[in-house]
Formats: structure tokens, sequence, C-alpha cells
């Protein structure tokens, strides 16, 4: 119940301010709902569903390195779905956010591992 009611909630507050902007609104058809239904709740459910099984597997601390990602994935989607491009300061910013995470992570500074733990 919570991710309809969040996303039910942030519709309340932002139509108002929508209609009172005189922000061109598209007709409301049934596409239109449709695509508001499924972002609203299949999207949001899989996001929530997903963050909260990675919280239990890998932590918070973990989690909040992932949020990091948001813009690499934005850049790809983008790449794939829009047909932009990826320029050459696009992937220099995708690598230093990678070593950054590395870094963070403690990847870098220990050395390799020569014994696997078995689970």
């Amino acid at each position: 119940m919570v991710v309809p009611g969040s996303v039910f909630g942030s519709g309340i507050v932002r139509n108002p301010s929508v209609v009172v902007s005189g922000f061109p609104c598209p007709a409301w058809v049934f596409p239109v709902w449709a695509s508001l239904l499924v972002i609203a709740l299949v999207n949001a459910a899989l996001a929530y569903f997903v963050y909260f099984k990675m919280v239990a597997t890998v932590g918070v601390t973990y989690i909040s390195l992932v949020t990091f990602l948001i813009s690499i994935i934005a850049r790809m989607l983008c790449s794939a779905f829009l047909n932009e491009s990826v320029t050459a300061k696009a992937l220099a910013g995708m690598v230093i956010i990678a070593l950054g995470l590395a870094a963070i992570d403690g990847r870098l500074s220990r050395p390799p591992s020569i014994h696997h733990r078995s689970r």
C-alpha cells in the first residue's frame, strides 16, 4: 500500500500546480491513464521490491552507493531509447563514478584475495 499511496499523494500535490500554471496537459484518454497506472504501480512496485530486497541482502551502506549509478543508467537509457549520443565527456564521467564507487567500497585499497570463502 505504500507505493500506490505515495504515487497518489504526489499526484494530488502536483496536479493543482499544473492547472494553475497553465501547463498544457495531454488529452486524458485511456492510453494516458494506462501509462500513468503502469508507471505508478508496476515500475514503482518493482523499484520498491528491488530496494527492500537489496537492503535485506547487502545492507543500507551499499544501497546508498547505488544512487550514484542513476546518472549512468539514465545516460544508457537515453542512448538506447532516445538515440542520444554518448560523448567522451559522458564516458569519462561514468569512469570517474565507477572509480569513486570502487574507492568508497574499498575494492581499490584491498589486495586481491587468494582464498575464496564458500557459502
